[in-house]
């Protein structure tokens, strides 16, 4: 993931994610001043241009303020400067349009960004999710895909209602601060945060503690451990 307001700093963030072994990297266009789709459009080309690795749009507009525009991420990907998008905007029309607007292109690849949305966007073309909820728990997320692959819509809508609960019950306090006490509580990490953002407070993580536990994800951490 490469997030950046200058196109050097983020050239060199893509080049330090190949050297450590990225296959690939999720690029969001500069943030914190609005720019036009003329701008979307150059940054992602000279990026390309020299990218030791292939490069996906992440369209977060909520955090930078800008949207690649369905008809702007057709284009690259048309020309081959991108080979796929990670959408986190949880505007579905959008990721409808995008879907529809690359149905010619079979090699670009449409992520959701959202846990919720996997099915829906399954659906409509989607090449599946890069989400949080994976990281707490991975199979969940799997056999909503292989359910839906199989056909299997009955399965896949039930557990995607299963995955919407672990999504809601992750929102607590301020953004990661849930998914990393869920790990903890795992095993897998230190709950805590880059500063200023803060660790969750006690009484939500036990909370979260006694929800996890009637799912049987802390028993399927320590099998894992064992």
């Amino acid at each position: 993931g490469v997030a950046q307001r200058r196109f050097a700093d983020a050239k060199a963030d893509v080049v330090a994610a190949a050297e450590l072994g990225a296959d690939a990297v999720l690029l969001a266009p500069p943030y914190y001043y609005p720019i036009d789709q003329a701008t979307v459009l150059s940054f992602y080309r000279a990026m390309a241009a020299g990218s030791p690795v292939p490069i996906l749009v992440y369209n977060i507009p909520q955090n930078t303020k800008v949207v690649a525009d369905p008809a702007t991420v057709a284009a690259l990907a048309r020309e081959g400067s991108v080979v796929g998008i990670k959408d986190s905007s949880r505007d579905f029309e959008y990721f409808e349009t995008v879907c529809a607007a690359t149905r010619g292109l079979p090699d670009f690849r449409i992520f959701t960004g959202s846990d919720t949305m996997l099915l829906a966007s399954l659906a409509m073309g989607g090449a599946g999710t890069i989400c949080g909820g994976a990281n707490i728990a991975p199979g969940w997320v799997v056999r909503i895909f292989d359910e839906f692959e199989r056909g299997d819509m009955k399965a896949s809508g039930t557990h995607q209602d299963a995955l919407l609960e672990l999504v809601l019950a992750v929102r607590a306090g301020v953004f990661p601060s849930a998914i990393k006490a869920a790990l903890h509580l795992q095993g897998l990490c230190e709950p805590w945060l880059a500063p200023p953002v803060a660790a969750l407070d006690e009484a939500s993580v036990a909370r979260l503690r006694d929800r996890m536990q009637g799912w049987g994800l802390l028993a399927e951490a320590h099998q894992a451990a064992s």
